[in-house]
């Protein structure tokens, strides 16, 4: 029987317990294998065999005292020399299990015959233990002690099973003179025999007391059908010495061809893990997929036992390998951007190295090659050792050895301008670095992807100026130095002329001056922007002004017209001045281009 309890707490925690055990109410049997009831026996002593279940005590209670055995695997307990008193003699045998069940007696009676004693005597000698289909074979021999002639004298070698039925007997006639003896050999077969303890008998053929013919037993022996071959052992995987994985199959077959097989243990390396399991689909084969195993050499060793107790080993090294090769590449990185040529080096490295394969641009390629052409180049590499464990590498990197090109989109080579700073706009190759240098300026900036990069203020000296630049690419690579040549020239040498117009050189009071002007460049340079000024003076005071920002590119004209509001000026002559102002100059004084009196 199986108890189980389970339980479990408001939590939800469980616990559990499980307990085996075994209800035997049933006495065991109890029967004698050997001597047979009513048996005459001439020798002072019998071996006697009980018949019971395994394990149990069994008692004997003879003539001369008490005796106990514990039965055998079998069932079988033997009492070796059981003392016989003259005549009749009661044996009695009891069993008691490992449950405590007591069994009722069972009784024989056997006669140790005073007419028939050391008339004959009589001796078995048997090989035991035995494994069939070897055959019980021996030597039997009797004795005339008396001194008449024996002849014919009627023999019997009788067989038994463990549990005491008569398997097999031979009866012959021997002629034992007086004072002398006789001997044979005897046979018999053990084919289909189960294993266990079997007995023998030698009897013969006397007269009792009453002159009544009787049979006499005059020796008794046992001999043992047993299991003397270990289990044949297998292996079937690994084979020795081989690559695994590392939760490799460790399988044996096991049979034995008597007891069968009680189990089969396994030890790996100095580690015991005990019996394994059986293939539920090939019951002869014992498996276990132990894991997962450190790389490097391992010794299994299978233990397989047989139910009488034979044992059989083996053993078999494998090496496990469950580690892909290692690739090592030196001499360039993934995405390397180079303006040399370079030289690849590449390692692979395992212990059992099966294949390796290194591929530039998809053709072989030897380790340690140099490579010098221009372009995108991808370097792949891929190995595999015996056991199919593979590993790759793929890198890519790029040789560029060509300098950028470089060139000014603007300003125009030879530009004159009144500005402080103009704008500087390059064309190149994407993500160069260009270096714009004038004069001790030096400013740095990356070009987009479209390979233009642009300086929003360069700075000027008033005079020529050498705009000077060069490009150096992703890969180091430097451009030439490339120049454009500009001059910036003073605001007063400016060709910005025009004049100012009044409607009245007379303003009454509190009324609209009313004026306006015209200005234009005819000059052949850009001022960039510029301010106009509009500006009414009493003496040095600056009474109001008027601006307008503008552009005024090289012949470019312009007119605008104004009204100023004279309410807070004061009475008498005044100046008005036109005058223009170059925008990246606020601090610089206006260039007057044409004054009136009002």
């Amino acid at each position: 029987h199986v108890l189980y309890v389970l339980a479990r707490d408001a939590a939800g925690n469980e616990g559990s317990s499980i307990v085996a055990f075994e209800m035997d109410f049933t006495p065991p049997p109890v029967s004698f294998a050997s001597p047979s009831d009513g048996a005459v026996i001439a020798a002072p002593q019998t071996l006697v065999r009980i018949s019971t279940e395994p394990a149990a005590t069994v008692t004997l209670i003879h003539a001369g005292g008490t005796l106990q055995a514990v039965a055998d695997a079998q069932g079988v307990a033997i009492f070796d020399t059981v003392p016989l008193v003259d005549g009749a003699n009661v044996l009695a045998a009891s069993a008691r299990d490992l449950a405590g069940n007591q069994s009722a007696p069972v009784e024989i009676g056997v006669i140790r015959s005073a007419a028939t004693i050391n008339a004959v005597t009589g001796d078995l000698q048997v090989v035991s233990p035995v494994e069939p289909p070897t055959a019980i074979a021996g030597q039997w021999q009797l004795q005339n002690l008396s001194t008449l002639d024996l002849a014919p004298l009627p023999v019997r070698l009788t067989l038994r099973r463990p549990d005491g039925i008569l398997l097999e007997q031979a009866q012959f006639d021997v002629s034992l003179l007086a004072d002398g003896s006789a001997q044979d050999a005897f046979s018999f077969a053990t084919q289909g025999l189960e294993l266990g303890l079997y007995g023998l008998t030698l009897s013969a053929q006397l007269v009792d007391e009453q002159s009544q013919l009787v049979w006499v037993e005059l020796a008794q022996t046992t001999v043992e059908l047993a299991d003397l071959t270990a289990p044949m052992l297998q292996w079937l995987s690994p084979q020795a010495n081989a690559l695994v994985g590392a939760e490799p199959e460790l399988r044996v077959a096991v049979t034995d061809a008597l007891s069968g097989v009680d189990r089969v243990e396994l030890t790996l390396d100095t580690v015991e893990l005990g019996p394994q399991a059986q293939d539920p689909l090939q019951p002869s084969q014992f498996v276990s997929q132990p894991g997962p195993l450190a790389d490097g050499p391992h010794l299994a060793r299978f233990l397989a036992l047989d139910h009488a107790g034979n044992p059989t080993s083996s053993e078999r090294e494998f090496v496990v390998d469950a580690t892909p090769p290692a690739i090592q590449i030196s001499g360039v990185s993934d995405e390397q951007l180079s303006n040399q040529p370079l030289a690849p080096v590449v390692v692979i490295t395992d212990p059992h190295l099966a294949s390796s394969e290194i591929l530039l641009d998809g053709l072989p390629f030897a380790s340690g090659s140099t490579v010098a052409g221009e372009g995108v180049h991808t370097l792949q590499v891929e190995a595999a050792d015996a056991l199919g464990n593979s590993a790759s590498r793929t890198l890519s990197f790029t040789l560029d050895f060509t300098p950028p090109a470089l060139s000014f989109l603007t300003p125009p080579d030879g530009l004159q301008t009144l500005a402080a700073h103009v704008p500087a706009q390059l064309q190149s190759e994407a993500a160069a670095l260009v270096e714009l240098v004038t004069g001790a300026n030096s400013q740095n900036a990356s070009t987009g992807t479209d390979g233009l990069v642009q300086f929003a203020a360069v700075p000027l000296q008033l005079g020529p100026n050498s705009l000077q630049a060069s490009a150096t690419d992703a890969a180091g690579n430097r451009s030439a130095v490339v120049s454009v040549e500009v001059t910036r020239v003073r605001p007063t040498q400016a060709i910005i002329e025009g004049f100012l117009t009044l409607q009245s050189a007379t303003v009454n009071h509190g009324s609209a001056l009313l004026g306006g002007y015209q200005i234009g460049n005819g000059g052949n340079f850009d001022p960039g922007p510029i301010t106009i000024l509009v500006r009414v003076y009493d003496g040095s005071s600056l009474l109001e002004e008027r601006s307008w920002p503008m552009q005024l590119p090289p012949d470019a004209t312009t007119e605008q017209a104004f009204s100023i509001d004279s309410s807070s000026w004061s009475l008498g002559e005044l100046r008005v001045e036109l005058s223009w102002r170059a925008d990246d100059e606020p601090d610089a004084s206006p260039v007057i281009i044409d004054q009136r009196l009002v």
